[in-house]
């Protein structure tokens, strides 16, 4: 019997509890001193947000790109913008992938992570992502 579709489902399934939370929990990032929470909740729109913002206290440029399908939004905070900045969406295809960047030198950026989502199970949430120390 091969076991890797059983084993793809329940990793999904795991992948898309983590991604999901419970309502209220944050998740956390964290690599190389940059700290992000991500929140999910529910909105009334319908769509898929996903929404950037930074603490004050942190420095630097922030960055979030987000792809669906052929289509792409970025977000961005500085030091005299935190957000929240969000961008709202539909996306196509059954997932779509979020990109977290941040400045390492002035001209240098690098990435902090990227994360997948399923589609169906994000329609009609807000997912935060708030850099809170780096």
């Amino acid at each position: 019997m091969d076991r890797k579709p059983v084993i793809r489902a329940v990793l999904g399934a795991l992948l898309a509890l983590a991604a999901a939370g419970r309502p209220g929990a944050a998740q956390t990032i964290e690599r190389d001193g940059q700290r992000v929470e991500v929140q999910v909740s529910a909105n009334s729109s319908g769509s898929t947000a996903v929404c950037l913002e930074s603490h004050p206290s942190v420095k630097g440029r922030k960055k979030l790109t987000v792809w669906y399908g052929s289509a792409s939004a970025r977000l961005g905070t500085a030091a005299d913008d935190r957000g929240p900045h969000c961008a709202f969406f539909d996306p196509a295809g059954p997932r779509f992938t979020v990109r977290l960047e941040y400045s390492h030198l002035v001209l240098l950026t690098a990435i902090l992570a990227d994360r997948e989502f399923d589609r169906e199970e994000m329609r009609g949430k807000t997912i935060t992502f708030r850099w809170v120390a780096e």
